[in-house]
């Protein structure tokens, strides 16, 4: 038996009707949208920004990344590899120039990069 409580009449409705999940409008339909568009960004795979994130993260990396990876304040001391070289920092680097972005956790990255990474890893692919 399953049983769902909390859901009420308005599950599965656009947000700005009181709905519990975000939509799409396309035409006159109503359509359930991916929860995290931004899911492959904690992956080693990495994440490929859209226009979209270029446009409404002002085609800043450290406001994207923010605003998309839970936690993320902790990477502070994370291990930053740009193209492959570590780097310093990913200022500068704007999101419209990124291939491919990663923010893997401490364990993850220390499996894949070595102590070095042991408070996890930031890793950029750029153009």
């Amino acid at each position: 038996m399953l049983l769902l409580s909390g859901c009420g009449s308005t599950y599965n409705q656009p947000a700005s009707t009181g709905g519990s999940l975000p939509a799409t409008k396309s035409g006159t339909d109503v359509t359930s949208a991916t929860v995290n568009p931004h899911k492959g960004i904690t992956t080693a795979e990495g994440y490929t920004p859209t226009q979209e994130d270029i446009s409404r993260y002002n085609n800043d990396l450290g406001d994207f990344l923010t605003a998309n990876v839970k936690g993320f304040s902790t990477y502070r001391k994370a291990m930053i590899l740009v193209n492959g070289k570590e780097a310093d920092s990913y200022a500068g680097i704007s999101l419209n120039k990124v291939k491919t972005v990663s923010v893997l956790d401490p364990a993850t990255a220390g499996r894949t990069y070595g102590t070095r990474a042991g408070n996890g890893a930031i890793v950029i692919t750029t153009e």
